[in-house]
């Protein structure tokens, strides 16, 4: 490094000498030399002696002295931030120091350093206008003098420099910070493993969260300095001990961990390690609730993944690069997990990859299973309970498989290898064994997460951010009723191109418990995300977003994802208003490889009026075709000409069973004018559910619009109402639709022997000026019914719910 330096200094030395100031500096600190402002300086020590005192901010490995040593009476022309350097300015092995007392003998220095670049040094402190400081300049002990210049330069403090002038910032997200020029001003701590277990160069957040649990801070992949974190408890200046602190854990980025309460107040510090370059950066805040409790572990076994570890890459054939990820698990439960890799009573484990191009999150890449064949007793999650044996997970205990463990594609001594999806039953977690493919291996992408290079390649994707998925599956969790909670996500980041295929690293937060669709959701606050559990079946999601295009039209994007649903979905459609027109459809899904039985043909897409909807082929003519499986994810888009409004969208299941859809709630293209169903359609004593509609328009100048509901008891009571939000909260046997001031449209109905009835809005009488429904309008209708014999024995029930937007 020495080396280095003195090349570079001979070659900038000349460049840099253009008319400095005159002062050379003097040896005894009662004559020293007067010097203001900023600018460059020059010096020289070469026959200089000793007559400055130690001071334990200069103790290096000579003691706490400087030899050689010239002085600078110096005045500040401006307040902030001042630092000295002769970093690239000399071939003197220099130190520095500065005093606050412009007498001599000097009190206790401001700063003191020695080598900060290569061998020549940095010191920084503050200054007010007018005010005089001592500057010492020498060598290091037993080094020659010599001359050259320093660099004089002051500027103003950063945002957050001060403690008491913390910036204030609330909830999740990611805030920038400058500490390039600040001060020093928080106190070192036992919790900070650096140099003296201090942070330089600090800036300052008030954050206040938004939630109860544990919050995570981190700089990782946020900035290019050696960066330092620490949070304290309350806001009050200077702060007490911190609760957390980290010098290195990504690189040289930080991360900290540490618990919150709601509205509460914590002071985040940042900065860098001491005598390292200060810089811009951001740290991002995120809620990491963790979910479990140790002291109150749930019944039977209860396993999730708890943190993402690794990335391998394996090799590139033709375009596609294969990759494994690992994981650690816990058994957060009361109860042992079986681990057996000779048997089928061991966990099973996906590998997944997203892309988020600020439309929409799509599945890019996917792995077959892979197979669990034993567990250690580690102690991240809880305290291990050590079952003594490695075919059994204990109570607490977590078990890392790091990439290459995940990525082996034949296993070890016949166990452990990687299998197809396709043999998996994810509602139970049963699966033959041993299992089809066991212990074949291939090239380096065969089994593993496969991904195709240009949909990583930087250029071809600007702004795009990845993220990796991983769930476990396992029989006694599923028994025990604990199988929604075992997908986890963290964020993934791109590297470079080497041998044929691209890097990827993982430097962020594991998101225990959330299935990637969620990362979607936290970029884009406006994503709706429904989940449903099918009766008697698994779990899906539904994500849902509308956006306007700018042009009088906007996208619709829909992301169907089955976290463990055993049946799948074969069907998705949309409704919209009449009229509506529709175009650029979009249909995209994983691409199944290594002659996985499962198809991945496109679906069949068809547009009626007032619908649009995309099909696979049939089960009943290919039980393998292409549908949303398990740990898989199908996107759907379009453009339509209509804003988006709340309402519902038909998730058709694929293998025969009842029912054989579901309902669920999503935005959807709607006009100014017309009546949409959406909410949820509740069972009731006779039937599916009753289904409220109209007749007539929903002009206001006509007034002919009447309300009617069909599938009800025959001869129960009942009423319609309306309201200017919609809802969906639990409400007796049904779903509470409407919400927002709710009016009731007088006089009760009768359902008839059919089990229908009506009522005819008079919109020149509302039952309240409140609910006046005028041109332009929105408002949300549904039915509420007495219903004795109903499915949940509350005694009442309510239909569906009709959006009605009104026109002159």
């Amino acid at each position: 490094m020495h080396r280095l330096c003195r090349a570079l200094l001979a070659l900038s030395i000349p460049a840099l000498s253009i008319a400095p100031a005159r002062a050379q500096g003097a040896d005894a600190c009662v004559a020293a030399s007067s010097i203001a402002g900023d600018g460059l300086f020059a010096f020289d020590n070469s026959s200089a002696t000793r007559d400055g005192a130690g001071d334990p901010l200069c103790t290096t490995g000579a003691g706490d002295q400087m030899d050689a040593d010239v002085w600078f009476r110096w005045s500040a022309a401006s307040s902030g931030n001042v630092v000295v350097e002769t970093c690239a300015l000399t071939t003197v092995d220099t130190m520095l120091a500065a005093y606050a007392a412009s007498a001599c003998p000097t009190g206790a220095a401001l700063d003191c350093t020695d080598d900060d670049c290569g061998t020549q040094s940095r010191i920084q402190f503050q200054a007010m206008a007018g005010e005089v400081f001592l500057l010492r300049l020498g060598t290091f002990p037993g080094a020659p003098g010599g001359v050259g210049q320093f660099r004089i330069q002051t500027t103003l403090p950063p945002a957050g420099d001060d403690c008491a002038g913390a910036v204030l910032i609330a909830g999740e997200g990611t805030f920038s910070w400058d500490n390039t020029g600040a001060t020093t001003d928080g106190v070192a701590d036992g919790l900070c493993t650096s140099r003296g277990g201090q942070i330089t160069n600090d800036v300052w957040f008030d954050w206040t969260p938004d939630f109860d649990g544990m919050a995570t801070v981190s700089t990782c992949n946020l900035t290019g300095i050696d960066s330092e974190l620490a949070a304290y408890d309350g806001g009050f200046c200077p702060p007490g001990p911190a609760l957390a602190c980290n010098d290195d854990t990504c690189g040289l980025q930080s991360r900290i961990q540490f618990s919150v309460v709601s509205g509460g107040t914590y002071l985040i510090r940042v900065g860098n390690f001491p005598n390292s370059a200060a810089g811009t950066g951001a740290i991002e805040i995120a809620e990491n609730d963790q979910p479990w409790d140790c002291a109150a572990p749930p019944v039977g076994t209860d396993i999730l993944v708890a943190n993402l570890t690794d990335v391998r890459r394996w090799g590139t054939v033709g375009s596609i690069t294969g990759y494994s990820i690992g994981a650690t698990a816990c058994n957060v439960g009361d109860a042992e997990m079986p681990w057996e890799g000779p048997t089928n009573r061991h966990p099973v484990i996906t590998q997944n990859l997203y892309r988020y191009d600020g439309r929409s999150l799509e599945q890019i890449g996917l792995a077959w299973i892979k197979h669990g064949f034993g567990s250690a007793t580690e102690n991240l999650c809880c305290t291990c309970q050590n079952p003594g044996n490695s075919q059994i997970m204990g109570v607490g205990c977590a078990d890392t498989y790091g990439s290459s463990t995940n990525g082996s594609q034949g296993g070890f001594n016949g166990v452990g290898g990687m299998g197809r999806h396709s043999d998996i039953d994810p509602e139970t977690a049963s699966f033959p064994f041993p299992y089809p493919t066991q212990g074949q291996t291939g090239d380096d992408i065969y089994k593993r997460l496969q991904v195709a290079n240009a949909d990583l390649d930087p250029a071809l994707n600007p702004g795009a951010r990845y993220f990796a998925e991983m769930q476990y599956v396992a029989p006694e969790d599923a028994l025990a009723g604990h199988d929604n909670n075992n997908a986890s996500h963290e964020e993934v980041v791109v590297g470079g191109l080497s041998g044929g295929g691209y890097d990827l690293g993982l430097p962020g937060l594991t998101r225990i418990g959330e299935p990637a669709l969620f990362a979607w959701q936290r970029l884009d606050p406006g994503v709706q995300i429904e989940t449903v559990d099918v009766p008697g079946g698994g779990r899906l999601f539904v994500a849902s977003r509308g956006t306007d295009n700018g042009d009088g039209t906007w996208h619709y994007e829909y992301a169907l994802y089955n976290l463990n649903d055993a049946r799948g979905v074969g069907g998705f459609l949309v409704n919209f208003g009449g009229g509506t027109q529709l175009a650029n459809f979009d249909f995209r899904g994983p691409r199944f490889h290594s002659s996985e039985v499962y198809d991945d043909t496109p679906w069949t897409r068809m547009l009626n009026a007032g619908s649009v909807s995309w099909r696979t082929v049939p089960f009943g003519a290919n039980p393998d075709a292409s549908a949303v499986r398990w740990s898989h994810t199908y996107n759907f888009g379009f453009d339509a000409d209509a804003p988006p409004v709340d309402a519902n969208v038909r998730v058709e299941l694929f293998a025969p069973g009842n029912p054989d859809h579901l309902i669920v709630d999503a935005v959807v293209p709607g006009l100014p004018c017309g009546t949409l169903n959406y909410c949820f359609v509740s069972p009731n004593s006779v039937g599916p559910g009753a289904i409220i509609g109209a007749s007539g328009s929903t002009s206001v100048a006509a007034n002919d619009l009447v309300l009617e509901v069909s599938g009800g008891p025959p001869g129960r009571p009942g009423l319609f109402f309306y309201g200017s939000i919609a809802a969906g909260a639990v409400f007796g046997d049904g779903v509470r639709c409407v919400a927002g001031g709710t009016f009731r449209l007088y006089p009760i109905v009768f359902m008839d022997a059919a089990g229908t009835a009506s009522h005819a809005l008079d919109l020149t009488s509302p039952p309240n000026a409140a609910g006046t429904i005028e041109s332009s309008d929105a408002w949300f209708f549904q039915f509420w019914y007495r219903d004795p014999g109903g499915p949940g024995g509350s005694g009442f029930n309510l239909s569906d719910g009709l959006r009605g937007a009104f026109c002159p």
